[in-house]
């Protein structure tokens, strides 16, 4: 465009030449107004021009929802930093080089600390906060915005949760409102406006409106998505154990009263297709747990082990297994034939000081030598096949709050302790259908869980333990939420201790860290706002200072 008016003569020059005027003057003229109108449709040319047809200049809501609901699992990077730390800390698993290197001893790494940070608010918190703001003048889209300010809540909490103060109120609105530096803001403010947006958000569902059509968590069911909301209410009203007991008792009554899961039916999770690419649409932490098809690092605690195996829990085939390398064949029975008993490994163990001797088994008619390290627990393939479910809140984890709540007298139900502890461990064990394991009669489940719930009978804080360390098996694919209910409970503490197996390298003053410490990027980028939030910690960035609801 510029070249074209480049070449037109200006208004003084043709006023200058005036009385030289001839015949050319008018074609001059003719021509000014022709290449004038040349320009303006040039221009307006080049504008459709800069607008690809074929790609939308927005995104129907429909759509950015199953975008943050597949986001948090399907990443085998992010599940890696996930498992490290604070995986490797909350005694499931130990394996792999970074693991216990940086996680068993408790080392520094902030480039792993920050994964949970550099995915979520890119990738998801502006999903979800556009998927607010898209849909909040449209009463038909009503459905929508409650399902936005639920997603937003979720994928918050395990923000808060992770590092403590975090941009919040001013987070992912560099579109809406050009805020590219949000301040960090109070993890109590968080929390307290976490309950208020659950309790609108439930109320505002309704089956009158239009559901999402693209929904990776219930398909669209409306009942379903309201009894997520008031779970999740539940959930985060449990983590105020500490700093609030009175204001948790008090929510986690007004979530159970506004209708919280009642049924397997009601699990929130993402089917995921079976692809082992890196960052492609597989379980994350199944594809982590199996570093390639053949092979895997990782090993059964010992620790979990014991508390599967001293009660001999149903489920401990269905989370570990022995497998021998290369193809992968299942040796478990023989393993336990052979040793009268399934091998861990310490938790935070990172030499494996328990050696032992190879063991000779047939393996597909065959004399096969089993080393050491194969003798031990690996994750089960039921576990490791990424086309496996990432459960992000249970029924059984329900049930197991209230049998905590019902424990604490808080009169949130009118079911006792020994009631919803049964209702949460039989469905604990049935949602197993879900990665394809074949389970037990009812019958006989029914006889493990009676057996099971006796536990309560030994005093308050016994039932406390054996209710905590069934929410600590279930969380064993969701270490950041394992993470948190240990440090809001510091139970089962038979099963949970920090170890400090490395004192001489142990960067975290031989404890379990309290929080994960803020991007490197943040210090550039946000500093001030960074600075602030540091400043209400006592003036350091480190991983043993305490969140807000982690009262010491």
């Amino acid at each position: 465009m510029a070249r074209y008016l480049h070449a037109v003569p200006s208004d003084s020059a043709l006023m200058s030449n005036s009385k030289k005027r001839t015949p050319n003057m008018k074609r001059i003229k003719w021509n000014f107004l022709i290449a004038s109108l040349f320009c303006l449709c040039s221009c307006a040319d080049l504008t459709e021009l800069n607008e690809n047809p074929t790609k939308a200049t927005s995104i129907s809501p429909h759509l950015l929802i199953p975008t943050i609901q597949l986001t948090h699992s399907q990443y085998l990077q992010s599940t890696l930093r996930y498992l490290i730390f604070p995986g490797a800390f909350v005694n499931h698993w130990i394996g792999g080089w970074s693991m216990q290197e940086y996680g068993g001893k408790c080392k520094k790494r902030v480039d792993y600390m920050e994964r949970l940070w550099t995915i979520y608010y890119p990738e998801i918190i502006k999903t979800a906060v556009a998927l607010v703001d898209q849909t909040a003048d449209n009463p038909e889209e009503s459905n929508l915005n409650a399902i936005g300010r639920i997603l937003k809540v979720e994928a918050f909490l395990k923000l808060t949760d992770y590092y403590g103060d975090i941009p919040y109120f001013e987070a992912g609105k560099v579109y809406q409102e050009n805020i590219v530096k949000p301040k960090y803001d109070k993890q109590e403010d968080i929390y307290m406006d976490f309950l208020k947006e659950l309790r609108e958000a439930s109320a505002q569902l309704s089956t009158a409106a239009i559901a999402p059509q693209n929904d990776l968590y219930f398909k669209g069911d409306i009942e379903k998505w309201r009894r997520f909301a008031n779970s999740l209410w539940l959930r985060i009203a449990m983590r105020l154990l500490k700093v609030n007991p009175t204001l948790a008792q008090q929510e986690a009554k007004a979530a159970y009263e506004a209708g919280v899961m009642n049924s397997n039916q009601d699990i929130c999770y993402v089917e995921h297709e079976a692809s082992r690419l890196e960052e492609g649409p597989g379980n994350g932490f199944a594809n982590q747990l199996l570093e390639d098809p053949q092979h895997s690092n990782y090993r059964m605690t010992t620790e979990l082990l014991d508390a599967l195996t001293s009660v001999n829990d149903p489920r401990t085939i269905y989370i570990g297994g022995a497998y021998t390398d290369g193809d992968r064949i299942d040796i478990t029975s023989q393993v336990y034939e052979k040793l009268g008993a399934y091998q861990g490994v310490p938790a935070q163990d990172f030499i494996y000081n328990a050696w032992a001797a190879a063991l000779t088994l047939t393996v597909d008619g065959k004399e096969v030598s089993v080393t050491h390290n194969y003798q031990k627990m690996q994750p089960s393939k039921l576990l490791t096949n990424p086309g496996s479910p990432y459960i992000h809140l249970s029924y059984a984890e329900t049930e197991f709050y209230l049998a905590e709540a019902a424990v604490r007298q808080w009169n949130v139900s009118a079911e006792s302790p020994k009631e919803h502890y049964k209702k949460g461990l039989t469905a604990a064990i049935k949602q197993w259908e879900l990665f394809g394991a074949t389970l037990p009669t009812d019958a006989q489940i029914k006889t493990f869980v009676e057996k099971q719930s006796a536990l309560l009978d030994a005093g308050t804080t016994a039932a406390l333990e054996e209710i905590n360390k069934q929410l600590w098996i279930l969380y064993i694919l969701d270490p950041i939420e394992a993470w948190s209910n240990i440090r809001r409970t510091e139970m089962p503490s038979k099963y949970v201790m920090f170890k400090n197996l490395a004192p001489t390298e142990n960067e975290s003053n031989g404890k379990r860290p309290a929080r994960m410490m803020y991007p490197i990027e943040e210090q550039t980028k946000n500093k001030a706002n960074l600075e602030a939030a540091i400043e209400r910690m006592g003036g350091t960035d480190d991983w043993t200072s305490h969140v807000w609801w982690d009262k010491e």
